[in-house]
């Protein structure tokens, strides 16, 4: 069964908590392209800047889950790659709060290139940048993913992440060469184990709600959600990481991810039922 995900797994949970976002990308002329865009429309989501590449393929990806609910993908590359500078508008970025980048989209050259680009821009005119340097970090050029590290408000990797980046499997020590890259903050996805969170004055870490996964395909970019999500409405980040912690656990009480992201009111239940009533007071008053 065809389903959206990637970066449809982050707009849709950043929709459904509230925030007005929108896509800067390619999909290609078929119907897995108009898929992408009607799924990402009905959440709410702008896609008036996505690009339909009528001559290409969209970029699809098979995902491949073992029994405890861990998975692996096989990309096969199409549309995505196509992004390129003539497609920069500058005008849209000046006016966003938050630029959310991810490391996926740096591993091919035009796309790559957008990328610097609108980084670069949004850099100059002081709007924050979120950057995961997701599991496609070893295709990053080093030159490249210094840059974006070095540009960002808030860095969002996995644990093994951190890890190649520093070349420690200290989870402090990892955190901290990224700050001394010039990072202003680390949160660090730790899986079944929560989330670290370090910047220049503090660190701490919350704990993940307790759970039998049975597929943690989108989790980590429900994570990130939630995380930009408290610093655009400025919510403190230890609340931050407990939000995060609680809807990237609910997803992988799903199978699949993209519409299957958790609603509203299925992760109020789920902090009620695991007495984390506080995270239900910022939550949107709305399924």
């Amino acid at each position: 069964m065809a389903e959206v995900g990637g970066a449809a797994n982050f707009l849709i949970m950043a929709a459904r908590l509230g925030l007005e976002c929108g896509l800067i990308g390619c999909v290609g002329g078929d119907e897995y392209g108009r898929l992408f865009l009607d799924a990402l429309s009905s959440e709410g989501v702008d896609v008036s800047r996505a690009r339909v590449r009528r001559n290409e393929s969209t970029t699809l990806c098979i995902n491949l889950l073992d029994k405890d609910g861990r998975h692996a993908f096989l990309s096969v590359p199409g549309a995505s790659s196509t992004l390129d500078h003539t497609d920069l508008n500058k005008v849209a970025l000046a006016a966003t709060k938050v630029l959310y980048l991810s490391g996926y989209a740096l591993t091919a050259t035009p796309t790559r290139n957008y990328c610097v680009r609108a980084l670069r821009a949004c850099r100059d005119w002081k709007v924050p940048i979120v950057f995961d340097p997701s599991p496609a970090l070893d295709r990053i050029p080093k030159r490249v993913l210094v840059e974006m590290i070095s540009s960002s408000e808030a860095v969002l990797p996995s644990q093994m992440e951190a890890s190649m980046i520093s070349g420690t499997r200290s989870q402090i020590r990892a955190a901290q060469y990224m700050l001394e890259m010039g990072a202003e903050r680390v949160v660090m996805k730790l899986g079944s184990h929560g989330s670290l969170y370090v910047d220049h004055s503090q660190r701490f870490r919350e704990a993940a709600p307790r759970i039998y996964p049975i597929d943690t395909t989108g989790a980590g970019d429900v994570f990130n959600a939630a995380v930009v999500f408290c610093m655009v409405r400025e919510i403190p980040m230890q609340r931050a990481l407990r939000l995060a912690n609680l809807l990237g656990a609910l997803t992988t009480l799903k199978t699949g991810a993209g519409r299957n992201v958790p609603k509203i009111d299925e992760a109020v239940k789920f902090a009620s039922d695991k007495g984390l009533e506080e995270i239900i007071d910022f939550l949107p008053r709305h399924t």
